[in-house]
């Protein structure tokens, strides 16, 4: 169809990213073939993503800041069902 292509809107991976910031608390990028990762929290007025940490094994910090993060009573089952 002629003018088709004027009507079709591209999506960056940063508004997507943003879209999903309005849900969440945070994002994490995990690549998945070494597990290292960067979290992300949008802020201010726009939502701006910004890094919030990183590391170099998603995993076992999941571990790690369930003990810290997670009541104590549910840190087990959620460790298991991680």
């Amino acid at each position: 169809m002629p003018g088709e292509d004027q009507n079709k809107k591209t999506i960056t991976f940063s508004e997507i990213a943003l879209a999903l910031a309005n849900d969440y608390d945070s994002i994490f990028i995990i690549d998945s073939e070494d597990d290292s990762y960067v979290e992300y929290l949008a802020e201010g007025d726009n939502k701006e993503l910004v890094r919030r940490a990183s590391g170099d094994d998603f995993y076992k910090d999941v571990i790690h800041d369930a003990r810290e993060q997670v009541y104590p009573d549910d840190q087990d089952r959620f460790i298991e069902s991680f």
